[in-house]
């Protein structure tokens, strides 16, 4: 009775070790160190032909540490606390190597908030993230609708263009409030 006891308890740890890594894929980046200047929003840039994937995010100087995680078709940035903070910020870049387009990047902060960086990769319509408490709070804005904003923000008047990935219905996103947030998400 023992010895099946044993089995099945080793039977058990080894499936909750295999789901461990099946949920979360591996990630190939570069974290590099902090630069002076600070961002106002995280913002990122795609490289189709190399699948790279560059990210800069404003971060505490000191105390935090960062990781990329992949579950399915979403790569997140983790922020966790190490140590002491300090009273500044600065940009951190990373590169995500090996990226396939359509998949989603969300940056989760130290305090267990989510920024959705893009919602899909080769969209570059802007979130500006003001205050919602319901979609309806949140309004397309810009001569080619590629602003999603608070209806409680001023109107934003942008150059009257049509870029390709201004297109939200081709990439699948929608101008909604998350985390009482106005921002494109995946539709």
């Amino acid at each position: 009775m023992e010895k099946l006891l044993i089995l099945v308890f080793v039977v058990i740890a080894v499936s909750i070790f295999l789901l461990i890594l099946l949920k979360s894929e591996k990630v190939d980046y570069r974290i590099y160190e902090c630069e002076p200047t600070l961002l106002s929003k995280s913002s990122l840039s795609y490289d189709a032909q190399t699948k790279n994937l560059t990210v800069f995010i404003s971060v505490n100087c000191c105390g935090i540490d960062l990781r990329v995680e992949k579950e399915g078709k979403t790569y997140k940035i983790v922020e966790r606390k190490v140590g002491d903070l300090c009273r500044c910020f600065c940009t951190k870049k990373i590169e995500i190597y090996g990226v396939e387009p359509k998949n989603q990047i969300v940056f989760e902060r130290m305090n267990g908030a989510i920024e959705i960086i893009t919602s899909s990769l080769g969209f570059c319509g802007i979130s500006t993230y003001g205050n919602c408490l319901k979609d309806e709070d949140c309004v397309r804005d810009g001569c080619s609708d590629q602003i999603c904003r608070s209806k409680f923000e001023e109107p934003i008047s942008t150059i009257c263009e049509w870029k390709e990935c201004y297109d939200a219905l081709k990439y699948g996103v929608e101008c909604k409030c998350l985390n009482q947030k106005c921002q494109w998400v995946s539709a």
